[in-house]
Protein backbone atom coordinates (compact mmCIF):
# COMPACT_ATOMS: atom_id res chain seq x y z
CA UNK A 1 0.00 0.00 0.00
CA UNK A 2 1.37 3.39 -1.29
CA UNK A 3 1.60 5.84 2.30
CA UNK A 4 1.65 9.19 1.01
CA UNK A 5 3.31 12.22 2.73
CA UNK A 6 0.21 14.40 4.25
CA UNK A 7 2.56 17.68 4.54
CA UNK A 8 2.97 17.66 0.90
CA UNK A 9 -0.86 17.02 0.23
CA UNK A 10 -0.36 15.64 -3.67
CA UNK A 11 -3.69 15.20 -4.46
CA UNK A 12 -5.85 15.63 -7.43
CA UNK A 13 -5.74 19.13 -6.84
CA UNK A 14 -2.89 19.90 -9.10
CA UNK A 15 -4.37 18.35 -11.66
CA UNK A 16 -6.30 21.01 -14.51
CA UNK A 17 -7.96 21.20 -17.45
CA UNK A 18 -6.32 22.58 -20.53
CA UNK A 19 -8.17 24.20 -23.46
CA UNK A 20 -6.71 25.74 -26.52
CA UNK A 21 -8.10 28.06 -29.13
CA UNK A 22 -6.95 28.97 -32.64
CA UNK A 23 -6.98 32.49 -33.72
CA UNK A 24 -10.43 33.08 -34.59
CA UNK A 25 -11.09 31.58 -31.01
CA UNK A 26 -12.47 28.38 -31.86
CA UNK A 27 -11.42 25.35 -29.74
CA UNK A 28 -8.70 23.94 -31.27
CA UNK A 29 -7.77 20.96 -28.23
CA UNK A 30 -8.89 19.84 -24.86
CA UNK A 31 -7.02 17.68 -22.48
CA UNK A 32 -5.14 17.77 -18.67
CA UNK A 33 -2.02 18.66 -17.25
CA UNK A 34 -1.06 19.82 -13.73
CA UNK A 35 0.57 22.47 -12.20
CA UNK A 36 4.72 22.03 -11.19
CA UNK A 37 4.44 25.01 -9.36
CA UNK A 38 2.30 27.58 -6.50
CA UNK A 39 2.76 30.29 -9.33
CA UNK A 40 0.75 28.52 -12.35
CA UNK A 41 3.71 26.64 -14.22
CA UNK A 42 1.90 23.68 -15.78
CA UNK A 43 2.79 20.67 -17.05
CA UNK A 44 0.72 19.13 -20.12
CA UNK A 45 0.68 17.24 -23.60
CA UNK A 46 2.72 19.48 -26.36
CA UNK A 47 -0.38 18.00 -28.79
CA UNK A 48 -3.22 20.31 -26.59
CA UNK A 49 -0.60 22.99 -27.59
CA UNK A 50 0.71 22.81 -31.58
CA UNK A 51 -0.98 25.52 -33.13
CA UNK A 52 -2.81 27.46 -30.18
CA UNK A 53 -2.80 31.36 -30.61
CA UNK A 54 -3.92 30.66 -26.98
CA UNK A 55 -5.08 28.84 -23.95
CA UNK A 56 -6.81 28.64 -20.61
CA UNK A 57 -5.79 26.26 -17.78
CA UNK A 58 -9.11 25.10 -15.48
CA UNK A 59 -8.53 24.49 -12.20
CA UNK A 60 -10.12 21.66 -9.70
CA UNK A 61 -12.42 24.72 -9.08
CA UNK A 62 -13.54 25.83 -12.13
CA UNK A 63 -11.75 29.07 -12.34
CA UNK A 64 -9.90 29.79 -16.02
CA UNK A 65 -6.60 31.21 -15.88
CA UNK A 66 -4.72 32.24 -19.50
CA UNK A 67 -1.55 30.74 -20.55
CA UNK A 68 0.71 33.61 -20.82
CA UNK A 69 3.83 32.26 -21.51
CA UNK A 70 5.61 28.89 -23.09
CA UNK A 71 8.12 27.82 -21.34
CA UNK A 72 9.42 25.02 -23.19
CA UNK A 73 8.29 22.20 -25.70
CA UNK A 74 9.18 19.17 -27.16
CA UNK A 75 7.27 16.84 -29.56
CA UNK A 76 9.10 13.56 -29.29
CA UNK A 77 8.49 14.01 -25.47
CA UNK A 78 4.92 15.15 -26.14
CA UNK A 79 5.62 17.84 -23.26
CA UNK A 80 5.21 21.18 -22.80
CA UNK A 81 5.54 23.70 -19.89
CA UNK A 82 3.63 26.94 -19.84
CA UNK A 83 3.26 29.19 -17.27
CA UNK A 84 -0.49 30.78 -16.45
CA UNK A 85 -1.77 33.64 -14.65
CA UNK A 86 -2.09 31.49 -11.38
CA UNK A 87 -1.25 32.29 -7.64
CA UNK A 88 -1.34 29.65 -4.67
CA UNK A 89 -2.32 26.83 -6.62
CA UNK A 90 -1.76 23.40 -5.20
CA UNK A 91 1.16 22.03 -7.10
CA UNK A 92 3.83 18.39 -7.81
CA UNK A 93 7.42 18.84 -7.78
CA UNK A 94 9.05 17.02 -10.01
CA UNK A 95 11.08 13.56 -8.78
CA UNK A 96 14.85 14.07 -9.36
CA UNK A 97 15.45 9.88 -8.89
CA UNK A 98 14.10 6.91 -11.02
CA UNK A 99 10.97 4.68 -10.66
CA UNK A 100 11.67 0.77 -10.29
CA UNK A 101 9.26 -1.73 -11.91
CA UNK A 102 6.62 -2.82 -9.37
CA UNK A 103 6.95 0.11 -7.91
CA UNK A 104 3.67 1.22 -5.91
CA UNK A 105 2.22 4.83 -7.69
CA UNK A 106 -0.76 6.98 -7.07
CA UNK A 107 -2.31 7.90 -10.28
CA UNK A 108 -4.13 11.28 -10.51
CA UNK A 109 -6.77 12.53 -13.04
CA UNK A 110 -8.98 15.77 -12.99
CA UNK A 111 -11.63 16.18 -10.78
CA UNK A 112 -13.77 18.80 -9.25
CA UNK A 113 -14.36 17.70 -6.11
CA UNK A 114 -11.59 18.16 -2.96
CA UNK A 115 -12.34 14.48 -1.72
CA UNK A 116 -11.14 13.07 -5.40
CA UNK A 117 -8.72 10.62 -4.15
CA UNK A 118 -5.70 9.13 -6.34
CA UNK A 119 -5.79 5.87 -7.70
CA UNK A 120 -3.22 3.42 -6.75
CA UNK A 121 -0.89 2.24 -10.00
CA UNK A 122 2.22 0.60 -10.84
CA UNK A 123 5.00 0.59 -13.55
CA UNK A 124 4.92 -2.71 -15.55
CA UNK A 125 7.79 -2.11 -18.15
CA UNK A 126 10.44 0.24 -18.13
CA UNK A 127 12.72 1.03 -20.80
CA UNK A 128 15.60 3.47 -21.26
CA UNK A 129 15.01 6.66 -23.43
CA UNK A 130 17.59 8.74 -24.01
CA UNK A 131 18.98 10.02 -20.54
CA UNK A 132 15.56 8.68 -18.56
CA UNK A 133 12.95 6.32 -19.08
CA UNK A 134 10.27 5.45 -20.22
CA UNK A 135 7.11 3.13 -19.00
CA UNK A 136 3.98 0.95 -19.05
CA UNK A 137 1.84 1.51 -16.35
CA UNK A 138 -1.27 -0.52 -14.80
CA UNK A 139 -3.12 3.06 -15.69
CA UNK A 140 -6.21 2.15 -17.74
CA UNK A 141 -5.18 3.74 -21.47
CA UNK A 142 -7.99 6.10 -21.31
CA UNK A 143 -8.07 9.98 -22.39
CA UNK A 144 -9.10 10.69 -18.86
CA UNK A 145 -5.61 9.95 -17.76
CA UNK A 146 -3.59 11.55 -20.67
CA UNK A 147 -1.39 13.86 -19.59
CA UNK A 148 -1.84 13.67 -15.50
CA UNK A 149 0.70 12.62 -13.21
CA UNK A 150 2.01 9.23 -11.68
CA UNK A 151 3.28 10.39 -7.77
CA UNK A 152 5.61 8.41 -5.30
CA UNK A 153 5.51 8.13 -1.52
CA UNK A 154 6.93 11.53 -1.27
CA UNK A 155 4.21 12.95 -3.49
CA UNK A 156 6.39 14.02 -6.14
CA UNK A 157 5.47 13.31 -9.88
CA UNK A 158 7.79 11.07 -11.07
CA UNK A 159 6.45 10.24 -14.90
CA UNK A 160 3.24 11.75 -16.90
CA UNK A 161 0.81 9.65 -18.46
CA UNK A 162 0.54 8.98 -22.42
CA UNK A 163 -1.55 7.44 -24.42
CA UNK A 164 -0.11 3.88 -25.22
CA UNK A 165 -0.57 3.72 -29.29
CA UNK A 166 -0.32 -0.16 -29.59
CA UNK A 167 -2.94 -2.40 -31.13
CA UNK A 168 -5.56 -3.00 -28.22
CA UNK A 169 -3.45 -1.75 -25.68
CA UNK A 170 -5.06 -1.80 -22.02
CA UNK A 171 -2.09 0.11 -20.12
CA UNK A 172 -1.07 3.65 -20.74
CA UNK A 173 2.16 4.51 -21.39
CA UNK A 174 3.76 7.14 -19.39
CA UNK A 175 7.39 9.17 -19.49
CA UNK A 176 9.68 9.87 -16.93
CA UNK A 177 8.90 13.34 -15.06
CA UNK A 178 12.41 14.28 -15.22
CA UNK A 179 12.23 14.86 -18.91
CA UNK A 180 10.20 17.93 -17.78
CA UNK A 181 13.41 19.67 -16.36
CA UNK A 182 15.28 19.97 -20.57
CA UNK A 183 12.09 21.76 -21.91
CA UNK A 184 13.59 25.09 -21.16
CA UNK A 185 14.26 28.12 -23.67
CA UNK A 186 18.24 28.23 -24.84
CA UNK A 187 19.59 31.13 -27.61
CA UNK A 188 18.71 28.94 -30.64
CA UNK A 189 15.17 28.00 -29.50
CA UNK A 190 13.92 30.30 -32.32
CA UNK A 191 15.00 28.03 -34.71
CA UNK A 192 13.13 25.34 -32.33
CA UNK A 193 10.27 23.98 -34.96
CA UNK A 194 7.91 22.91 -31.76
CA UNK A 195 7.91 26.01 -30.09
CA UNK A 196 7.44 28.00 -33.14
CA UNK A 197 4.16 25.80 -34.22
CA UNK A 198 2.47 27.18 -30.88
CA UNK A 199 1.55 30.72 -31.73
CA UNK A 200 2.00 32.00 -28.23
CA UNK A 201 4.58 34.04 -26.38
CA UNK A 202 7.56 32.08 -25.17
CA UNK A 203 9.69 32.60 -22.61
CA UNK A 204 13.33 33.74 -22.71
CA UNK A 205 16.56 31.94 -21.78
CA UNK A 206 17.78 32.64 -18.35
CA UNK A 207 21.00 34.74 -18.93
CA UNK A 208 20.75 38.00 -20.01
CA UNK A 209 23.52 37.64 -23.51
CA UNK A 210 21.35 34.49 -24.29
CA UNK A 211 18.38 36.11 -24.11
CA UNK A 212 19.63 38.81 -25.86
CA UNK A 213 20.49 36.59 -29.03
CA UNK A 214 17.25 34.75 -28.65
CA UNK A 215 15.68 38.09 -29.58
CA UNK A 216 18.24 39.00 -32.62
CA UNK A 217 17.22 35.39 -33.89
CA UNK A 218 13.42 35.65 -33.32
CA UNK A 219 13.53 39.54 -35.24
CA UNK A 220 15.02 37.38 -38.37
CA UNK A 221 12.79 34.22 -38.01
CA UNK A 222 9.53 35.58 -36.67
CA UNK A 223 6.65 35.35 -39.62
CA UNK A 224 4.82 37.77 -37.53
CA UNK A 225 4.93 40.37 -34.54
CA UNK A 226 3.54 38.02 -31.91
CA UNK A 227 6.26 35.94 -31.35
CA UNK A 228 9.02 38.90 -31.11
CA UNK A 229 6.58 41.14 -29.68
CA UNK A 230 6.19 39.01 -26.48
CA UNK A 231 9.93 38.80 -26.01
CA UNK A 232 10.98 42.10 -26.58
CA UNK A 233 8.19 43.09 -23.59
CA UNK A 234 9.66 40.44 -21.79
CA UNK A 235 13.08 41.36 -22.42
CA UNK A 236 12.64 44.99 -21.83
CA UNK A 237 10.96 44.27 -18.40
CA UNK A 238 13.62 42.11 -17.35
CA UNK A 239 16.62 43.73 -18.52
CA UNK A 240 15.63 48.03 -18.55
CA UNK A 241 18.80 48.92 -18.93
CA UNK A 242 20.02 46.92 -22.14
CA UNK A 243 20.19 49.25 -24.70
CA UNK A 244 20.58 46.54 -27.07
CA UNK A 245 17.70 45.10 -26.60
CA UNK A 246 15.97 48.78 -27.07
CA UNK A 247 17.78 48.92 -30.48
CA UNK A 248 16.89 45.28 -32.02
CA UNK A 249 13.40 46.38 -31.12
CA UNK A 250 13.47 49.49 -33.17
CA UNK A 251 14.89 47.44 -35.97
CA UNK A 252 12.23 44.80 -36.14
CA UNK A 253 9.21 47.28 -35.98
CA UNK A 254 11.11 49.52 -38.67
CA UNK A 255 11.46 45.75 -40.61
CA UNK A 256 7.43 45.50 -40.31
CA UNK A 257 7.06 49.16 -41.09
CA UNK A 258 5.79 50.07 -37.72
CA UNK A 259 7.78 53.34 -37.41
CA UNK A 260 6.59 55.01 -34.24
CA UNK A 261 6.82 51.65 -32.56
CA UNK A 262 10.34 51.99 -33.68
CA UNK A 263 10.89 55.50 -33.07
CA UNK A 264 9.50 54.56 -29.29
CA UNK A 265 12.26 51.97 -28.89
CA UNK A 266 15.17 54.37 -30.55
CA UNK A 267 14.19 57.38 -28.09
CA UNK A 268 14.05 54.59 -24.77
CA UNK A 269 17.53 53.43 -26.33
CA UNK A 270 18.88 56.95 -26.31
CA UNK A 271 17.62 57.85 -22.78
CA UNK A 272 19.88 55.42 -21.28
CA UNK A 273 22.76 57.76 -22.38
CA UNK A 274 24.77 54.14 -23.13
CA UNK A 275 26.12 52.92 -26.03
CA UNK A 276 25.08 56.38 -27.87
CA UNK A 277 26.67 55.98 -31.00
CA UNK A 278 25.31 52.35 -31.70
CA UNK A 279 21.95 53.73 -31.11
CA UNK A 280 22.11 56.66 -33.66
CA UNK A 281 24.05 54.41 -35.89
CA UNK A 282 20.94 52.29 -35.93
CA UNK A 283 18.16 55.19 -36.25
CA UNK A 284 20.81 56.48 -39.15
CA UNK A 285 19.79 52.63 -40.63
CA UNK A 286 16.38 52.34 -39.71
CA UNK A 287 16.02 56.29 -41.66
CA UNK A 288 18.00 55.13 -44.24
CA UNK A 289 16.33 51.90 -45.44
CA UNK A 290 12.71 53.56 -44.90
CA UNK A 291 13.69 56.51 -47.06
CA UNK A 292 14.89 53.99 -50.02
CA UNK A 293 12.49 51.10 -49.59
CA UNK A 294 8.97 53.35 -48.10
CA UNK A 295 9.58 57.26 -48.70
CA UNK A 296 5.65 57.41 -48.94
CA UNK A 297 4.28 57.55 -46.65
CA UNK A 298 6.61 60.24 -44.75
CA UNK A 299 7.01 60.11 -41.05
CA UNK A 300 8.95 63.30 -39.43
CA UNK A 301 11.34 64.30 -41.05
CA UNK A 302 13.15 60.42 -41.73
CA UNK A 303 14.77 61.61 -44.53
CA UNK A 304 18.43 60.77 -46.31
CA UNK A 305 19.60 64.38 -44.77
CA UNK A 306 18.08 62.73 -41.36
CA UNK A 307 19.88 59.41 -41.73
CA UNK A 308 23.18 60.99 -42.63
CA UNK A 309 23.23 63.71 -40.09
CA UNK A 310 22.53 60.57 -37.46
CA UNK A 311 25.32 58.71 -39.27
CA UNK A 312 27.85 61.90 -38.56
CA UNK A 313 26.36 61.89 -35.16
CA UNK A 314 27.63 58.52 -34.16
CA UNK A 315 31.22 59.11 -35.76
CA UNK A 316 31.32 62.14 -33.76
CA UNK A 317 30.90 59.86 -30.70
CA UNK A 318 32.79 57.32 -31.69
CA UNK A 319 35.44 57.29 -35.11
CA UNK A 320 34.21 53.41 -36.67
CA UNK A 321 34.67 52.69 -39.58
CA UNK A 322 31.20 51.66 -39.99
CA UNK A 323 29.74 54.67 -39.54
CA UNK A 324 32.12 56.28 -42.50
CA UNK A 325 30.26 53.88 -44.63
CA UNK A 326 26.82 54.56 -43.67
CA UNK A 327 27.77 58.29 -44.76
CA UNK A 328 29.09 57.20 -47.80
CA UNK A 329 25.67 55.14 -48.46
CA UNK A 330 23.48 58.52 -47.48
CA UNK A 331 25.21 60.30 -49.71
CA UNK A 332 25.49 58.25 -52.56
CA UNK A 333 21.53 57.96 -51.81
CA UNK A 334 21.07 61.74 -52.33
CA UNK A 335 22.90 61.79 -55.43
CA UNK A 336 26.09 63.31 -54.07
CA UNK A 337 28.21 60.84 -56.05
CA UNK A 338 31.94 61.84 -55.45
CA UNK A 339 31.29 62.86 -51.69
CA UNK A 340 30.05 59.41 -51.54
CA UNK A 341 33.27 58.27 -52.96
CA UNK A 342 35.73 60.59 -51.02
CA UNK A 343 33.74 59.13 -47.95
CA UNK A 344 34.11 55.50 -49.89
CA UNK A 345 37.95 56.03 -50.08
CA UNK A 346 38.49 57.29 -46.61
CA UNK A 347 36.50 54.14 -45.08
CA UNK A 348 38.95 51.67 -46.92
CA UNK A 349 41.82 53.03 -45.72
CA UNK A 350 41.12 51.66 -42.39
CA UNK A 351 38.99 48.59 -43.34
CA UNK A 352 40.71 45.65 -42.83
CA UNK A 353 38.66 44.22 -45.93
CA UNK A 354 38.70 47.23 -48.31
CA UNK A 355 38.12 45.33 -51.65
CA UNK A 356 34.06 46.32 -51.44
CA UNK A 357 34.89 49.59 -50.08
CA UNK A 358 36.78 50.41 -53.44
CA UNK A 359 34.12 48.32 -55.63
CA UNK A 360 31.24 51.31 -54.04
CA UNK A 361 33.88 53.85 -54.60
CA UNK A 362 34.43 52.77 -58.12
CA UNK A 363 30.29 52.70 -58.54
CA UNK A 364 29.95 56.26 -57.08
CA UNK A 365 32.56 57.55 -58.94
CA UNK A 366 31.04 56.01 -62.34
CA UNK A 367 28.25 57.99 -61.58
CA UNK A 368 29.95 60.95 -62.03
CA UNK A 369 30.67 60.16 -65.53
CA UNK A 370 34.57 60.31 -64.55
CA UNK A 371 36.93 58.76 -66.92
CA UNK A 372 36.72 54.97 -67.34
CA UNK A 373 40.24 54.58 -66.85
CA UNK A 374 39.90 56.12 -62.67
CA UNK A 375 36.91 53.90 -62.44
CA UNK A 376 39.14 50.93 -63.35
CA UNK A 377 41.76 52.26 -61.70
CA UNK A 378 39.82 51.88 -58.30
CA UNK A 379 38.27 47.76 -59.07
CA UNK A 380 41.89 47.36 -59.82
CA UNK A 381 42.46 48.56 -56.10
CA UNK A 382 39.75 46.06 -55.57
CA UNK A 383 41.43 43.09 -56.56
CA UNK A 384 44.63 44.11 -55.20
CA UNK A 385 44.05 43.55 -52.28
CA UNK A 386 44.14 39.52 -53.45
CA UNK A 387 46.18 37.11 -54.10
CA UNK A 388 46.37 35.09 -57.35
CA UNK A 389 44.89 32.96 -57.65
CA UNK A 390 41.57 34.47 -56.94
CA UNK A 391 39.10 33.33 -54.65
CA UNK A 392 35.69 32.73 -55.28
CA UNK A 393 34.97 36.57 -53.24
CA UNK A 394 37.03 38.47 -56.13
CA UNK A 395 34.57 37.19 -58.54
CA UNK A 396 32.24 39.96 -58.52
CA UNK A 397 35.14 42.52 -58.76
CA UNK A 398 36.50 40.62 -61.40
CA UNK A 399 33.05 40.38 -63.54
CA UNK A 400 33.12 44.14 -62.99
CA UNK A 401 36.29 44.95 -64.30
CA UNK A 402 36.11 43.10 -67.21
CA UNK A 403 32.34 44.54 -68.38
CA UNK A 404 34.17 48.10 -67.99
CA UNK A 405 37.39 46.84 -70.07
CA UNK A 406 34.95 45.70 -72.39
CA UNK A 407 32.73 48.70 -72.49
CA UNK A 408 35.94 50.86 -72.89
CA UNK A 409 37.41 48.53 -75.74
CA UNK A 410 39.78 46.92 -74.18
CA UNK A 411 38.88 43.62 -75.72
CA UNK A 412 41.53 41.59 -74.64
CA UNK A 413 42.29 42.63 -71.02
CA UNK A 414 38.45 42.27 -70.81
CA UNK A 415 38.53 38.71 -71.90
CA UNK A 416 41.50 37.41 -68.98
CA UNK A 417 39.22 39.23 -66.37
CA UNK A 418 36.31 36.83 -67.55
CA UNK A 419 38.46 34.02 -67.53
CA UNK A 420 39.43 34.69 -64.20
CA UNK A 421 36.08 35.07 -63.29
CA UNK A 422 35.54 31.58 -64.41
CA UNK A 423 38.21 30.04 -62.25
CA UNK A 424 36.81 32.05 -59.23
CA UNK A 425 33.30 30.72 -59.66
CA UNK A 426 33.90 27.70 -61.77
CA UNK A 427 32.55 26.27 -64.96
CA UNK A 428 29.86 24.18 -63.58
CA UNK A 429 28.17 27.34 -61.77
CA UNK A 430 28.17 29.57 -65.08
CA UNK A 431 24.95 30.49 -67.27
CA UNK A 432 24.91 29.90 -71.15
CA UNK A 433 24.34 33.99 -71.14
CA UNK A 434 28.44 34.73 -69.49
CA UNK A 435 29.94 32.33 -72.30
CA UNK A 436 28.09 34.48 -75.10
CA UNK A 437 29.04 37.72 -73.07
CA UNK A 438 32.81 36.51 -73.22
CA UNK A 439 32.45 35.68 -76.71
CA UNK A 440 31.39 38.61 -78.20
CA UNK A 441 34.42 40.32 -76.00
CA UNK A 442 36.51 37.42 -77.96
CA UNK A 443 34.96 38.11 -81.66
CA UNK A 444 36.17 41.94 -80.85
CA UNK A 445 39.56 40.97 -79.89
CA UNK A 446 39.79 38.79 -82.69
CA UNK A 447 39.98 35.53 -80.55
CA UNK A 448 37.94 33.41 -83.08
CA UNK A 449 38.98 29.72 -81.96
CA UNK A 450 38.04 31.00 -78.02
CA UNK A 451 34.55 32.50 -79.14
CA UNK A 452 33.59 29.46 -81.04
CA UNK A 453 34.27 27.23 -78.17
CA UNK A 454 32.26 29.72 -75.78
CA UNK A 455 29.48 29.58 -78.18
CA UNK A 456 29.22 25.62 -78.55
CA UNK A 457 29.41 25.52 -74.75
CA UNK A 458 26.62 27.84 -74.76
CA UNK A 459 24.20 25.84 -76.95
CA UNK A 460 25.67 22.68 -74.77
CA UNK A 461 24.27 24.32 -71.24
CA UNK A 462 21.60 26.61 -72.84
CA UNK A 463 18.14 25.70 -70.48
CA UNK A 464 15.80 25.49 -73.92
CA UNK A 465 15.84 24.96 -77.68
CA UNK A 466 15.01 28.71 -78.24
CA UNK A 467 18.43 29.92 -76.43
CA UNK A 468 20.03 26.69 -78.61
CA UNK A 469 18.68 27.79 -81.91
CA UNK A 470 19.65 31.75 -81.50
CA UNK A 471 23.38 30.44 -80.39
CA UNK A 472 23.64 28.19 -83.37
CA UNK A 473 22.80 31.11 -85.32
CA UNK A 474 25.34 33.29 -83.63
CA UNK A 475 28.15 30.13 -84.61
CA UNK A 476 26.99 30.29 -88.10
CA UNK A 477 28.01 34.03 -88.58
CA UNK A 478 31.11 33.77 -86.82
CA UNK A 479 31.90 30.98 -89.35
CA UNK A 480 31.06 33.55 -91.78
CA UNK A 481 33.28 36.27 -90.13
CA UNK A 482 35.68 33.81 -91.00
CA UNK A 483 35.42 32.76 -94.10
CA UNK A 484 34.30 29.11 -93.04
CA UNK A 485 30.86 29.54 -95.01
CA UNK A 486 30.57 25.49 -95.14
CA UNK A 487 30.98 24.99 -92.03
CA UNK A 488 28.73 28.06 -91.06
CA UNK A 489 25.90 26.61 -93.66
CA UNK A 490 25.82 23.08 -91.09
CA UNK A 491 25.37 25.62 -88.37
CA UNK A 492 22.69 27.37 -89.29
CA UNK A 493 21.05 23.87 -90.57
CA UNK A 494 21.33 22.66 -86.95
CA UNK A 495 19.77 26.16 -85.41
CA UNK A 496 16.72 25.33 -87.75
CA UNK A 497 16.47 22.32 -85.76
CA UNK A 498 15.25 24.60 -82.90
CA UNK A 499 14.16 27.03 -84.53
CA UNK A 500 12.60 26.46 -87.79
CA UNK A 501 11.08 30.32 -88.82
CA UNK A 502 14.34 32.36 -87.65
CA UNK A 503 14.78 35.08 -90.00
CA UNK A 504 18.59 35.33 -89.24
CA UNK A 505 19.05 31.65 -90.33
CA UNK A 506 17.54 31.53 -93.03
CA UNK A 507 19.57 34.87 -94.04
CA UNK A 508 23.05 32.95 -92.58
CA UNK A 509 22.50 30.06 -95.07
CA UNK A 510 21.56 32.95 -97.48
CA UNK A 511 25.05 34.62 -97.42
CA UNK A 512 27.30 31.03 -96.52
CA UNK A 513 25.52 29.40 -99.75
CA UNK A 514 25.86 32.37 -101.70
CA UNK A 515 29.82 33.23 -100.35
CA UNK A 516 30.35 29.68 -102.39
CA UNK A 517 28.55 30.18 -105.79
CA UNK A 518 25.36 28.42 -104.46
CA UNK A 519 23.15 30.87 -106.53
CA UNK A 520 19.71 29.10 -105.88
CA UNK A 521 20.23 28.15 -102.55
CA UNK A 522 21.40 32.04 -101.47
CA UNK A 523 18.33 33.80 -102.94
CA UNK A 524 16.16 30.68 -101.97
CA UNK A 525 16.87 31.12 -98.53
CA UNK A 526 17.14 35.18 -98.30
CA UNK A 527 13.80 34.99 -99.76
CA UNK A 528 12.67 33.18 -97.16
CA UNK A 529 14.39 35.59 -95.03
CA UNK A 530 12.58 38.29 -96.41
CA UNK A 531 8.84 36.45 -96.10
CA UNK A 532 9.76 36.57 -92.45
CA UNK A 533 10.31 39.66 -91.90
CA UNK A 534 14.37 40.69 -92.97
CA UNK A 535 13.98 43.94 -93.65
CA UNK A 536 17.48 44.02 -94.87
CA UNK A 537 17.62 40.72 -97.37
CA UNK A 538 16.74 42.61 -100.48
CA UNK A 539 19.99 43.87 -100.70
CA UNK A 540 21.63 40.40 -100.27
CA UNK A 541 18.91 39.55 -102.78
CA UNK A 542 20.53 41.89 -105.42
CA UNK A 543 23.57 40.80 -104.64
CA UNK A 544 23.59 37.78 -104.97
CA UNK A 545 21.51 37.77 -108.05
CA UNK A 546 23.98 39.02 -110.16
Amino acid sequence: MLTINAATQPDCKSVVRVVSFTAAGDTLQQGYGFFTSAEGEVVAPYTLMRGASRAEVVDWKGVKHPVEIILGANSSYDLVRMRCQAKKMAYLSLATDSVAVGQPLHQLYYATSKKAQPHEARILTSSPYQAYSYHTVSTANEQQYVGCPLINERGEAVAVVQYNVARKAESACAIDARFVSTLVISPTSALNADLRAILMPRDLPAEENDAFSYIYMLHRLAKDSVQYEGASRIFTERYPHNVKGYMETASFYATHRNYARADEAITAALNLKDREDEVHYTLSDIIYQKALNQPQPAYKDWTLERALSESETAFALRADTLYLIQQANCLFGLERYMEAHDRFLTAALYSRQPAELYFYAANSLEHTQAEPERVIALLDSALATFSRPYPAQAANYLLARAQRLDAAQKYRAAVLDYNEYEKAVGAKNLSARFYDIRQAAEQKARMYQQALDDLHTAVSISPDDNARGLYQVEIAYLYIRVGLFAEAVEAAEQSLNYLSENPDAYRALGIAHGEQGHKADALSNLSRAQALGDEDAHTLIEQYSK
